[in-house]
C-alpha cells in the first residue's frame, strides 16, 4: 500500500490553489448540498485553470498541473476527507481497520463526475453504432479503472472509451481561451482501438557475444518498446464527446478502420529524451535488414575459414 503522502502532499493548500476557502463549500450530504459544492469546485477549477494556462501570458504549466490535482482531491469525498483530516488522523483510521488502497487513486468510484459522464457516452455510444456488443463495463470499484469496452463486427480490436485522469494530458487538450475552459472537464475523456501496432526502436552497436550455440542477427539491443493506440476522439468537452458520437463521427471513424485505413487514427511515437534514436523502420525491411548482416557475417566467416 502506498504511503498517503505519495497521493496527498499535505503542505499544499488545495483549497488557495483553486481560490477558495473550506467555508465556501457546504458540508452536508443530501443531494442539494453535494451539487452546490461540486458547483463551486467548478467554477473555481475553470476560473483558475484560465489563469494559469499555459496558453496564457502568464500562464504556468506547473500551477494548471497543480490546479487540477487539488479539483480531483477536493471533489473525491474520501479524499478530501483524508486531506482536511490530516495524516496523523488518517493513520489512526487506518490503524482503527479502514483500509484505503491509494495505489487506486483514479481508478473507478461508482458515482463520481468520471462514472457518469463515461456512463452517459458508454450509452450513447451503444445506442449510435450498429452491431456493437459489450465486452467490458466497470463494476467492481476495487479492481477497475474508469474503462468501457465494445465488440464490433469488422474492427481488429475492440472500441475502448476511457476517462483519463492525467494532469498533463488534460492540458494537452485544453486550450487558453474562455470558452474552452469553461467546458473543460478535469479529464480526458478517450475512444481509441489500443495497441494496434508495436514500435521497436533499436540501436547501432557491435554485434553482442552471445553463448555457445546461439546468434543473436538483430542490429542492435532494443532500446525502448511502444504500443501504438489508434485515437479516434481526445477531448476534455463532454458535449464534443456526445456530437461526436451523435453527428456520425465516431461510426465514420469505425467504418474508416474496418476499411482498412486505420493508419490516420495512430498517435505518432513518443520518443524518449534520454534515448538515442535511430530512423523507425518497418518490421519487414528490418528482418530485411538483419538477414543482410547476417549474410555478410557469414562471409567474412566462410573467408576467415578458406
Amino acid at each position: 500500500m502506498s504511503k498517503i503522502t505519495d497521493i496527498i502532499d499535505f503542505d499544499q493548500n488545495y483549497y488557495e490553489i483553486l481560490g477558495i476557502s473550506p467555508d465556501d463549500l457546504p458540508t452536508g450530504k443530501d443531494p442539494s448540498s453535494k451539487r452546490l459544492a461540486n458547483q463551486v469546485l467548478q467554477q473555481a477549477y475553470h476560473k483558475q485553470l484560465f489563469k494559469y494556462h499555459p496558453d496564457r501570458p502568464d500562464g504556468d504549466a506547473e500551477k494548471c498541473k497543480l490546479v487540477i490535482k487539488a479539483h480531483k482531491i477536493l471533489s473525491d469525498p474520501i479524499l478530501r476527507n483524508v486531506y482536511e483530516n490530516g495524516d496523523e488522523e488518517n493513520g489512526s483510521i487506518i490503524n482503527k481497520g479502514m483500509n484505503i488502497n491509494w495505489d487506486r487513486l483514479g481508478k473507478y468510484r461508482k458515482g463520481s463526475l468520471a462514472d457518469m459522464i463515461g456512463s452517459a457516452i458508454f450509452d450513447k455510444i451503444l445506442s449510435n453504432i450498429e452491431n456493437i456488443s459489450v465486452k467490458f463495463q466497470p463494476t467492481d470499484e476495487t479492481i477497475h479503472n474508469y474503462h468501457w469496452e465494445f465488440i464490433i463486427d469488422g474492427l481488429p480490436k475492440e472500441l475502448v472509451l476511457s476517462i483519463v485522469e492525467d494532469e498533463t494530458e488534460v492540458l494537452k487538450l485544453t486550450s487558453g481561451d474562455h470558452n474552452t475552459i469553461n467546458n473543460s472537464l478535469p479529464f480526458k475523456i478517450y475512444i481509441c482501438l489500443p495497441s494496434i501496432k508495436l514500435v521497436l526502436v533499436r540501436e547501432d552497436s557491435e554485434f553482442i557475444e552471445t553463448e555457445h550455440g546461439y546468434l543473436d542477427i538483430a542490429r542492435g539491443k532494443i532500446q525502448n518498446a511502444q504500443f501504438i493506440d489508434a485515437d479516434l476522439l481526445g477531448t476534455t468537452n463532454y458535449e464534443n464527446a456526445i456530437n461526436f458520437i451523435e453527428s456520425g463521427g465516431l461510426k465514420e471513424a469505425i467504418e474508416e478502420c474496418i476499411n482498412g485505413n486505420i493508419d490516420k487514427f495512430l498517435k505518432h511515437f513518443k520518443q524518449d529524451d534520454n534515448i538515442a534514436i535511430n530512423n523507425l523502420i518497418k518490421q519487414q525491411d528490418a528482418y530485411k535488414k538483419d538477414q543482410a548482416q547476417l549474410k555478410e557475417l557469414l562471409e567474412k566467416a566462410n573467408k576467415i575459414n578458406v
